[in-house]
């Protein structure tokens, strides 16, 4: 007997996300087209409320990159539900740069509110991963520092005085 729950494929999952993101742009672009050229008064508030309700999925997708902490874990672990985790669409928080931002829900999406919580949270919302790992990822992917390599003498002396004073 074979069964199927060890058989995870990041690979697969990635192309799962890349599908939907297609076919949200090419819905929204066909309610889109089929609302400009509609006559009929009864199908057009009919085709622009199924328009409005849904432009904020394409927006959140082409504003914001998803955020590279969910591209970590999605290699690593399957995501509980990954077509709530698309719509959520994680992306890095405008305010502060360290912690996650993501749409809660459609209602919230409509009035362009997203829900700023941190990275190692949302992580334990949506993935099965221990502790150790999702500490090592927020590290990685989760924090608002650089850094940079540098090679000459004076770029090594102008961030050392303008760096970190710890």
């Amino acid at each position: 007997m074979t069964t199927t729950n060890n058989t995870y494929d990041p690979i697969t999952m990635w192309d799962n996300f890349a599908k939907a993101r297609y076919a949200v742009r090419v819905v929204h672009a066909n309610i889109r087209r089929a609302w400009t050229q509609c006559y009929d008064d009864v199908e057009f508030k009919r085709l622009e409320a199924e328009h409005d309700a849904r432009k904020w999925i394409v927006r959140e997708v082409e504003r914001y990159p998803l955020h590279s902490v969910i591209e970590a874990a999605v290699l690593l672990a399957r995501p509980y539900d990954w077509q709530q985790l698309f719509l959520e669409w994680p992306h890095v928080s405008q305010g502060d740069r360290s912690k996650i931002a993501y749409t809660q829900n459609e209602v919230k999406g409509q009035k362009d509110i997203q829900t700023v919580t941190s990275v190692g949270k949302y992580l334990n919302r949506h993935f099965d991963l221990p502790d150790h790992i999702i500490r090592d990822l927020v590290s990685r992917h989760g924090s608002s520092a650089r850094f940079q390599l540098v090679h000459t003498t004076a770029e090594m002396i102008y961030h050392l005085h303008r760096g970190p004073k710890s």
